[in-house]
């Protein structure tokens, strides 16, 4: 069985750590993303939280909404990608200390070039920990909060449960955008810029190195989690949805610093397709 279970360990991490396939991954997710918004636009729905918020008033602030910031983050992100697709490795130290503490490159696919089936297996494995995610981590955040609060657990519940407004905020295409922005976007901004500036300036402020990356990732989770209270239109705050979000931080950054950011990027968007599907 440990020898199975090693196999098994072997093909998911096998040819992950070469930044292409996290940098792949963010790529492709901001087009997909930027497609469903092109074809998506509804004058009909309206946005009820944060992020439904923030997404919307960049598109009704700048012209095209976010399509020329995911422009700019694919063009600067895809130039390395398109670099290793010709077998030009572009693998650096800076790289390999904010993807799996210093783990090296592992070998790429035949001729120096991508192992394409490592790329999908990023897709699955990310569907896989979202659907665990979604299915463990209310159950996770309950039961923590019950015994610290003694079975006094106030969770509110989401808009879509209400059938009178069941579908009123988002249409379909634009939750299917949402979901794949937050995936690029989360994951770029708090697990990758945040996390790595957080980590770089640890030792600044922990004296102890073994401090260095629980401290980073705590505060990270944290900022994550106050995000999504922000004014105007943050979520209402209460205790199960700001640890819920807390948990998931913490969790994110787990599988971004242990596999890769391409990993995280597709496990947060498979979550936020699943929350959307009311699966």
């Amino acid at each position: 069985m440990g020898r199975i279970w090693a196999e098994i360990v072997r093909i998911f991490r096998l040819d992950t750590s070469e930044p292409f396939y996290w940098r792949g991954h963010i790529v492709l997710l901001l087009i997909l993303c930027e497609i469903f918004f092109l074809i998506s636009k509804n004058p009909r729905v309206e946005t009820y939280n944060g992020s439904d918020f923030w997404f919307s008033i960049i598109h009704y602030l700048i012209p095209y909404g976010t399509l020329p910031v995911s422009l700019v983050i694919i063009v600067w992100i895809g130039r390395h990608v398109l670099k290793t697709i010709r077998g030009e490795s572009d693998f650096s130290i800076e790289d390999m200390m904010s993807q799996g503490g210093g783990r090296p490159p592992l070998p790429m696919g035949g001729g120096g070039g991508p192992d394409w089936l490592a790329f999908v297996r990023i897709i699955l494995e990310g569907l896989v920990l979202g659907f665990l995610l979604f299915k463990l981590l209310p159950l996770l955040t309950f039961f923590l909060l019950d015994v610290v609060m003694d079975g006094d657990v106030y969770i509110i519940d989401p808009l879509d449960s209400n059938d009178n407004m069941f579908g009123l905020h988002t249409n379909i295409l634009q939750n299917i955008a949402i979901a794949l922005c937050a995936g690029a976007y989360e994951e770029l901004i708090f697990r990758k810029w945040l996390f790595d500036f957080l980590l770089k300036i640890a030792p600044r402020y922990l004296k102890r190195t073994s401090f260095h990356l629980a401290g980073t990732f705590i505060v990270s989770s944290l900022i994550y989690a106050f995000s999504h209270y922000l004014y105007p239109a943050g979520d209402t705050l209460s205790t199960y949805s700001m640890m819920y979000r807390f948990f998931f931080g913490l969790l994110m950054c787990l599988i971004m610093y242990n596999r890769n950011l391409g990993v995280a990027a597709w496990t947060n968007a498979w979550y936020q397709l699943l929350y959307f599907a009311g699966a």
